[in-house]
């Protein structure tokens, strides 16, 4: 490996320059945004009068109107499918294609004719969602080659998230042993609750390895933010200087660094501030963050609703923000949590190899076109991209 590292490394400083650096902005959003593509340049919203998808290039297209019961839900990482539900008598699950043509998945036979898409794979092939069957709600996955197929099993579950193939699922139980209760479900393991703690499962990495959510505590129904990985189990992510100890994780990036949300900041539903956690600052409010890398203030930034794949862009009410690519060669802190601390030494190069020789998505960097886009795998664009950025410094 240090062969390699010394090989590649010289034709590395030679191509660094040629790596595109992508504009930061701040796109104002008339109504909230609940799911973002991979890259941050397409999301999916509404306001009270009607749903949409959002567009860097084209801003706002309406999708229908709210009361004609047509919602999106949310997008596929290459942003060219979009899933929900349309229609009142009967809802049915739906996506829309990247013409914006509407094309209804049917329900599950039997029961009543009521069903939901709420999550999709990274190019839009697998659909979950909830569907009825003569068993009540139920948990189906759908493909254009099989239809819509219930998941059986002791409990079900609502969705909300999906792994970036599909073979992991998220949300929270709604019926079994469990009911109420984070939940994940995979093709190996059936479904299984986090804890014995009443909650919701609202995002994943890109491998399923790391969950985001929140769990609900106190006869107040406080609401307590969390982060959850196989090695850790969960962890709290903590609360505001100002806050009151009610927040949710509502978002998470491709490779679990970076986790968004909301948190409450005052006894009033009002009183919330959008957030942004990581290993090394942990939760920091997302007005802070834009200040320090942008250089501007946006002013009160409330409900933080998701995070882009490569954590770079999120999107809330009234608002997508896009943060300027990180330091390339900034990956760890020194803790071996991938946390960054704005330097480069050689504890980055040391976490940057040991991740990459594993095939770990904290060494997804690029996706080969050097703007520090991750792309759900490892490769040696991303050994290239480090590289690069480690010999430039931060």
């Amino acid at each position: 490996m240090k062969w390699c590292v010394a090989a590649i490394l010289p034709s590395c400083i030679m191509s660094a320059a040629t790596f595109a650096q992508e504009a930061s902005y701040i796109a104002p959003i008339d109504g909230g945004v609940w799911s973002l593509s991979a890259d941050g340049s397409i999301g999916v919203g509404g306001n009270a009068t009607f749903t949409f998808r959002w567009t860097r290039s084209g801003g706002v297209l309406s999708l229908g109107l709210v009361n004609n019961a047509v919602h999106p839900t949310a997008v596929s990482r290459n942003g060219r499918i979009i899933v929900g539900h349309s229609g009142l008598n009967p809802q049915l699950a739906c996506y829309w294609d990247e013409s914006l043509s509407v094309h209804l998945i049917g329900d599950l036979p039997g029961g009543s004719t009521l069903s939901d898409a709420s999550a999709v794979t990274s190019d839009g092939g697998v659909i979950y969602g909830t569907g009825r069957d003569s068993s009540g709600a139920s948990l189906f996955r759908w493909t254009a080659a099989a239809g819509m197929i219930r998941i059986p099993g002791e409990s079900t579950m609502s969705p909300a998230a999906c792994s970036r193939d599909g073979s992991w699922v998220v949300g929270v139980c709604t019926q079994g042993p469990a009911a109420l209760q984070p939940m994940m479900w995979s093709s190996e393991g059936g479904f299984r609750p986090f804890d014995q703690v009443v909650g919701a499962a609202t995002g994943c990495s890109a491998d399923g390895n790391v969950v985001v959510g929140f769990y609900r505590f106190t006869a107040q129904h406080q609401l307590k933010a969390f982060r959850w990985t196989r090695e850790t189990g969960t962890v709290y992510l903590g609360d505001l200087p100002d806050g009151i100890g009610w927040n949710s994780a509502t978002g998470v990036s491709s490779d679990g660094r970076i986790v968004t949300g909301w948190a409450r900041t005052g006894p009033n539903s009002t009183d919330q501030e959008a957030f942004l956690w990581d290993a090394h600052h942990g939760i920091r409010r997302l007005r802070d963050v834009v200040i320090e890398r942008m250089g501007v203030d946006p002013q009160r930034l409330v409900q933080a609703l998701c995070l882009s794949a490569d954590g770079r862009s999120i999107g809330g009410y009234g608002y997508v923000i896009r943060l300027p690519t990180p330091c390339a060669g900034d990956v760890d802190d020194g803790s071996g949590n991938g946390g960054r601390d704005g330097g480069v030494s050689i504890d980055d190069l040391v976490f940057f190899v040991q991740h990459y020789s594993t095939g770990d998505l904290l060494a997804d960097l690029d996706d080969g076109y050097g703007r520090g886009e991750p792309d759900g795998s490892v490769t040696i664009d991303d050994l290239i991209f480090f590289l690069a950025g480690f010999s430039q410094g931060c």
